[in-house]
C-alpha cells in the first residue's frame, strides 16, 4: 500500500478533498479528517507496515485536535483539522475505534513515544465518553453504542474499578432499550449505519474480557438481529430506508457478512469506518456469529412505538413501506430532523432504479 498517496507532510495527516460534512467545513477544498487517520494507522498495524509511515507524527497530530477546553467537549476528538471547535462529536468514537483496536492488539508494535501519546488520546476520551454517555441517547443506536464500546474497553485498558458500576449500568439498559423498543430512530432499517451497529457490536464481543456473561448473551443477541435483517433483505438494500443518503439510486452496501474475510479490501467505506473484515475475521468472527438465514419475500420489521416496516422483496424488485413515521419526538424539530435522510415509502429495482416518497421543505417561499 502507497502510504505517501494524499500524505501531507506539513500537517502530519493524509488529506482528502472537500467540501466537509460540518459547517465550518462545508465550502473547503482540501481537508485532513481525523477518523481516516485513525483508520489508516489501524490498517498499517495490521499489515505490519507502520513503519512505513511516520505514526508518532500522526499520533501527535491527532493530539492536537483533540478538545483541551474544560467543558462539556473535554476529551473529544474534531472530526477535520481545519476546524476550531467540537463540529461533530461522533468524531470521538470514529476516531476512538481504531486508536483503542491499536491499543489493544498492536500496542507491542508501537514505540514508547508513541505509545505515550496513544495514551495521551485515550485519557482524554476516556473522560469524554464518560460524559457522552450521561445524556443516555439510546434512541441514536450507532452514537451511543459506538460511545458505550470504547467506553468499556477503555475501562479494560485502564483497570475497571467500583466506580465504574455506572458504566455497567448504562451497559444494561442500553441493551434493553434495544430489545424493548427496537432501535429509536429506526437505524437496524439503515443500510450505512447498521453496519457501523455491526462493526460496533462485534468490537465489543470479540475485545472485551471482562464483559459480565449475561450481557455477552444479550449483547450478541442484539447483532444476531441486525445480521438476521441483512440476510432477509439479501444483503440489501433495505426498503422502507431510514438514516439513508440514497437520493439518486440505492445506496452501495456491501453485506456485511462478505466483508468479514481473511484479505477482502472493502469497495465502500462509510464515515470513514475502519476496514475491519480482515480482523474480525482473525479474531474469528464467524464462530460467535448465527448461521446465515434465509431471503424472505414478506418481511416485517418492528420499530420504535409500535410501528412497523413492511417489505415485498421480488427477485428484479422490491417495495417497503412505514406503518408510520416520524417514529419518534426525538427525530423531528422545527429546525432541524432526520426526515430529510428517511425513506418511508421505497421502490427499488436493480442497482440504479431507486424511488421514493418524502418530505420537502421550502425556505423563502
Amino acid at each position: 500500500m502507497n502510504w505517501n498517496e494524499d500524505w501531507d507532510e506539513v500537517a502530519g495527516l493524509w488529506f482528502k478533498t472537500g467540501p466537509g460534512h460540518t459547517v465550518q467545513t462545508k465550502n473547503l477544498k482540501i481537508l485532513h479528517p481525523g477518523p481516516d487517520a485513525a483508520s489508516r494507522l489501524l490498517e498499517a498495524a495490521r499489515r505490519n507496515e507502520l513503519k512505513e509511515i511516520d505514526s508518532e507524527r500522526v499520533l501527535r497530530s491527532l493530539y492536537g485536535m483533540q478538545w483541551k477546553k474544560r467543558d462539556d467537549f473535554y476529551g473529544c476528538m474534531k472530526w477535520y483539522l481545519e476546524e476550531d471547535s467540537i463540529c461533530d462529536g461522533n468524531a470521538g468514537f470514529f476516531t476512538g475505534l481504531s486508536l483503542i483496536i491499536l491499543r489493544i492488539r498492536f500496542y507491542e508494535h508501537l514505540n514508547p513515544s508513541c505509545r505515550k501519546v496513544l495514551n495521551d488520546i485515550l485519557t482524554g476520551l476516556n473522560v469524554w465518553f464518560r460524559n457522552a454517555l450521561q445524556y443516555a441517547e439510546f434512541f441514536y443506536p450507532n452514537k451511543y453504542l459506538g460511545d458505550l464500546v470504547c467506553k468499556w474497553l477503555l475501562l479494560e485498558i485502564i483497570g475497571i474499578s467500583p466506580e465504574d458500576d455506572f458504566v455497567l449500568n448504562q451497559m444494561r439498559e442500553a441493551v434493553s432499550y434495544y430489545q424493548k423498543h427496537h432501535w429509536g430512530w429506526g437505524e437496524h432499517l439503515s443500510d450505512g449505519y447498521c453496519s457501523v451497529c455491526l462493526s460496533e457490536l462485534s468490537l465489543l464481543l470479540l475485545l472485551s474480557k471482562q464483559l459480565p456473561e449475561d450481557l455477552r448473551r444479550s449483547y450478541q443477541q442484539l447483532a444476531s438481529e441486525l445480521l438476521e435483517i441483512e440476510d432477509v433483505f439479501a444483503g440489501g438494500p433495505r426498503v422502507p430506508a431510514l438514516r439513508s443518503y440514497a437520493f439518486q439510486a440505492p445506496e452501495e452496501h456491501e453485506y456485511f457478512r462478505d466483508c468479514v474475510t481473511a484479505d477482502k479490501p472493502k469497495e465502500t467505506t462509510f464515515y470513514n469506518m475502519p476496514d475491519l473484515g480482515p480482523l474480525l475475521y482473525e479474531w474469528g468472527w464467524h464462530d460467535v456469529m448465527p448461521p446465515r438465514k434465509k431471503t424472505q419475500r414478506d418481511i416485517r420489521i418492528p420499530c420504535f412505538g409500535g410501528s412497523i416496516a413492511t417489505a415485498r422483496v421480488e427477485k428484479d424488485i422490491r417495495l417497503g413501506v412505514m406503518s408510520r413515521f416520524p417514529l419518534m419526538p426525538t427525530a423531528e424539530y422545527s429546525n432541524w430532523g432526520l426526515s430529510w435522510q428517511c425513506f418511508p415509502v421505497v421502490i427499488s429495482r436493480g442497482k440504479t432504479d431507486w424511488g421514493f416518497l418524502q418530505w420537502e421543505t421550502m425556505e423563502g417561499g
